[in-house]
């Protein structure tokens, strides 16, 4: 199991040409819902963000210091087009795992990136709602509807 880098950048690890990721997905028909349900999800958090750093000093998980890293990276600001790689959850110590974000077209697009580099398993963050598990339902029924056999 891995935590995925954004797609485009990830690989499959070294030496195996199976392996699963952790994420989590938050996707509508649009892009700006998407956004704004992911905004209202996951505030942001001073003392998470503290909890985070804390966490980080002391900390020898080479997962966590890798997502880390891209923290530094990115910003929690939306563009025009915005990435759908998401990790300002992560650095405010609500979640464990990078997000994606967007519609359900573009999300079903960046799962087939991971699929076809041997990813085989999928391990979910948990769903806000029963309602959110849907939306998550129809990025998955896009993703593997667009394999080829």
């Amino acid at each position: 199991m891995t935590y995925p880098g954004p797609p485009g950048e990830e690989q499959a690890p070294a030496g195996a040409d199976r392996f699963g990721v952790r994420v989590g997905l938050v996707a509508r028909g649009d892009a700006d819902d998407a956004w704004r349900i992911a905004h209202e999800r996951f505030p942001a958090d001073r003392a998470g963000q503290i909890a985070h750093r804390a966490a980080m000093s002391v900390s020898d998980s080479h997962w966590h210091r890798q997502l880390s890293g891209r923290v530094e990276q990115q910003s929690s600001e939306q563009a025009e087009d915005p990435d759908p790689y998401w990790l300002f959850p992560f650095r405010n110590y609500q979640t464990f795992c990078p997000y994606l974000v967007g519609t359900y077209e573009r999300l079903a697009l960046e799962l087939r990136g991971y699929l076809a580099l041997g990813c085989t398993h999928l391990i979910l963050d948990v769903p806000a709602s029963e309602d959110e598990l849907g939306h998550v339902g129809q990025v998955l029924e896009r993703a593997l509807s667009g394999m080829s056999a």
